[in-house]
Order: structure tokens, then C-alpha cells, then sequence
């Protein structure tokens, strides 16, 4: 079951499994769900606008339970479909942790190309910029 609520629930479970907390008024989530809680949550925030306020960006932040299969080509269209096409973005946004290599795996298969390198951003690791126009989006 894909869920947009509670966000607090996907928040909390996003944050234990980032590292990264985020704050209830800052960010809109989805997740898929199923008996045993959350499978996989995704946050998005960092709105960017441009001149006319319309949101152009936004980042994302992704977790999942261990040893689950998330990444259902429905669960996909929504996750992708709530900012390319119900908020407008342009670009999304995702800052993984250098050694994360799974993390990087999973966003480059799901389309997203790595931009550029964040050097000692966060607990004083490294960050990969990576980001996905709509454009190339083959999820919507």
C-alpha cells in the first residue's frame, strides 16, 4: 500500500536509517507500506524556486527496510510522479554519502547521474551530488 500519511511516520523511519532528521513544516513524504510497517520511505525537501516562486528542484532521501524489494515500477511512478508532475519540478536532487555504494547503485539504475561532489558536507564524509531532469525520467 503507498501511503502519504503519516508523514511523521515516514520521517522518523527515513532519519533512523539517514542519519538525517527533518522537520515536520519542511518536507512532504510517500512510502509503501505493508503488514510489518514501512518498506521504503521517501522524503522530499530543499524546495528551490524561481522567480515566480514556482518550485523548479527539490532533494530526496531514500530508505528501505533491509532485504525488501521495493522499487515496484507503481510504487516508482508515484515517488517520480510527485515532483515532476504534481509539484513541477525541472530536477530532483539526492546527496548520498560517498561510501554509501549501494545507495549510489540504486539512484544511478533508477536514472539519476552523478553532477559533482560535496567534500566533508555531512559528519565530515563526502557527499555525490546527483540529480535527474524530467525530462529523463522514465518512471512517468
Amino acid at each position: 500500500m503507498i501511503i502519504t500519511q503519516p508523514k511523521e511516520e515516514i520521517g522518523d523511519f527515513v532519519a533512523k536509517r539517514t542519519s538525517v532528521h527533518y522537520l515536520p513544516s519542511n518536507y512532504t513524504a510517500i512510502a509503501k507500506k505493508d503488514e510489518k510497517g514501512v518498506v521504503v520511505g521517501w522524503i522530499y525537501n530543499g524546495f528551490i524556486t524561481d522567480n515566480s516562486r514556482k518550485i523548479v528542484d527539490c532533494q530526496i532521501h531514500v530508505a528501505a527496510r533491509e532485504n525488501t524489494k521495493w522499487a515496484t515500477k507503481d510504487f516508482l511512478f508515484h515517488a517520480f510522479s510527485y515532483p515532476f508532475d504534481q509539484i513541477g519540478c525541472n530536477r530532483i536532487t539526492a546527496l548520498i554519502k560517498e561510501k554509501n555504494k549501494m545507495a549510489l547503485k540504486t539512484c544511478i539504475r533508477l536514472g539519476f547521474k552523478k553532477e559533482g561532489l560535496l567534500r566533508e558536507a555531512q559528519d565530515g564524509e563526502n557527499l555525490v551530488v546527483l540529480g535527474m531532469l524530467k525530462k529523463e525520467c522514465k518512471w512517468i
